[in-house]
């Protein structure tokens, strides 16, 4: 219920000035409140496949994916605790900036390491990305090292199969 009414506040805070006018897109903004769940969600995804065409939004969609994967291992692991869907976008947001800017100095300043154990070692530099998240962002716990190992791992496998079926990468032929 509450992912549902984060859906409907979503939709109707989005300016849609920047999109093509037509009845698809005023129908979402002005019955937003009359729709049930089923129609609302069906309707998201219309958007996100819309939204996913256009270079700029595809950052946005990744961080509202990883939002909606952080809230679901957080109902899924007894030792991750997120308060709200506001606290997940929060949580993907500082993941992708840390994934962006941290992440890469990590990884090179354990370079020895990661070569000795042929790559496993970026295993703990995830687990420390997503300590170092819960760190940072109120309304998101994680309760030690080896949850947020498991938590990276199982992240990563969510926003795998999210990206898959919400973003299309276009496909090059092969020369």
């Amino acid at each position: 219920m509450c992912l549902l009414l984060t859906l409907k506040q979503v939709i109707n805070r989005l300016s849609f000035k920047c999109l093509p006018k037509n009845l698809f897109f005023t129908r979402i903004h002005e019955c937003c409140d009359f729709l049930s769940e089923k129609e609302l969600v069906m309707r998201v995804g219309m958007l996100l496949v819309y939204l996913n065409e256009t270079k700029q939004m595809k950052t946005f969609i990744k961080i509202l994916l990883t939002g909606a994967a952080v809230l679901l291992l957080s109902n899924l692991l007894p030792s991750v605790h997120v308060t709200n869907y506001t606290a997940a976008i929060w949580v993907a947001a500082v993941l992708a900036l840390l994934n962006t800017f941290i992440k890469p100095l990590l990884i090179l300043l354990t370079l020895p390491v990661t070569i000795l154990s042929m790559g496993f070692f970026i295993l703990v530099i995830n687990a420390t990305i997503i300590l170092m998240t819960s760190n940072m962002v109120s309304g998101f716990q994680v309760e030690g090292f080896f949850p947020a190992l498991l938590f990276s791992l199982l992240l990563w496998g969510v926003r795998s199969v999210l990206f898959s079926v919400f973003l299309e990468e276009e496909q090059k032929p092969l020369k």
